[in-house]
């Protein structure tokens, strides 16, 4: 699988998501992890509220470990960086997640602004591309933007295009909508148009091998 660097961190052009792996038990989540990395995947996307995802992947060394903190939680965000860093062994890569209106952006604002003297690769996620082109110009020191890269979310593939002129990382996520698209569109095209805008990453959101084996088939030679 090819693979990128992220200021020195070399990882995978996909990861392997941990949105799905809310309900899933530790035993079969090592075993899709485990799956991920015979794949190719050394990158995984985890959040405090993904279930059993921060202490599943916590259990493997050698991987790229990126984990949320939402703007929700602000109030809560030292206890639960805290824990993940428990979890998960270490933080590569600190997202602060949930940017999707502007008084989350505020509290996202505040949370990249305090945790960016600690974490070298920081990013932002929100599923507003006015928001994102707002922070990206107003913090140039923001590496990575994860967004929705789907069918109809055009744009967000303008954003990619621009993000990516500026050296930005940019993780396509909910790239079949959560499979709503499947109701009007079949996965060849659903993908051809994620390859089409070319993202740097496409975060796989899973929790079954078989899944995760199909989209790993469909991607991997074109990204």
């Amino acid at each position: 699988m090819r693979t990128l660097k992220i200021d020195g961190l070399e990882v995978s052009r996909l990861a392997l998501g941990g949105g799905k792996m809310v309900d899933i038990d530790i035993e079969r989540g090592k075993s899709l992890v485990n799956r991920a990395i015979e794949l190719g995947i050394n990158i995984f996307d985890c959040h405090h509220r993904y279930g059993n995802c921060e202490e599943i992947v916590g259990q493997f060394d050698n991987i790229v470990k990126m984990t949320k903190i939402s703007a929700y939680k602000f109030e809560e965000r030292h206890g639960l960086l805290e824990a993940s860093i428990q979890k998960l062994g270490k933080i590569d890569i600190l997202i602060i997640s949930d940017l999707d209106n502007d008084e989350l952006y505020k509290a996202g604002e505040d949370m990249f602004n305090e945790f960016k003297e600690d974490y070298r690769i920081m990013g932002i996620t929100s599923e507003d591309s006015t928001l994102v082109h707002r922070f990206m110009a107003q913090h140039p020191e923001c590496k990575i933007f994860m967004v929705p890269l789907f069918i109809g979310r055009n744009d967000m593939v303008g954003f990619t295009k621009l993000a990516q002129s500026e050296g930005k990382i940019v993780m396509a996520i909910k790239t079949l909508c959560d499979r709503l698209l499947l109701k009007d569109y079949g996965i060849k095209e659903c993908t051809d148009y994620v390859k089409s805008a070319n993202p740097d990453i496409i975060v796989i959101g899973t929790s079954d091998e078989k899944h995760l084996e199909e989209m790993v088939s469909i991607y991997k030679e074109n990204i």
